[in-house]
């Protein structure tokens, strides 16, 4: 399905990132304050900020998924992870080979595969 038949677009107005990821900027490339302003004019977000969205939602759920919880996926992404030489998971989702990267991770340890 692609992101434009989905809604997506329609569902990541910036209200909705404010309530669900507001100190989660960085992985989106948007500032806080780029969001309120979006917000306050009820501008939607640009196709890139959109596919960022999307991906960052992809992995937040992925994480839920494995670790059991929305809690406790978001603790593994903001803690330093072995597995990535001791960065924070959160800090590679700026970029789409950081994203490829932690959403590989996810599934390796969905299945058990730690090496």
């Amino acid at each position: 399905m692609s992101k434009k038949a989905c809604g997506l677009r329609l569902c990541c107005r910036p209200a909705y990132l404010t309530r669900w990821a507001w100190r989660w900027w960085r992985p989106l490339h948007m500032s806080k304050r780029t969001s309120q302003r979006k917000h306050a004019t009820g501008k939607l977000l640009t196709s890139e900020q959109s596919s960022r969205a999307w991906n960052f939602a992809e992995v937040m759920t992925q994480a839920a998924a494995v670790f059991g919880s929305k809690e406790e996926g978001v603790r593994w992404l903001v803690e330093p992870a072995l597995a990535l030489e001791g960065r924070r998971p959160v800090d590679l989702l700026s970029t789409s080979a950081g994203d490829d990267l932690i959403k590989d991770l996810l599934t390796r340890l969905e299945y058990g595969v730690y090496a």
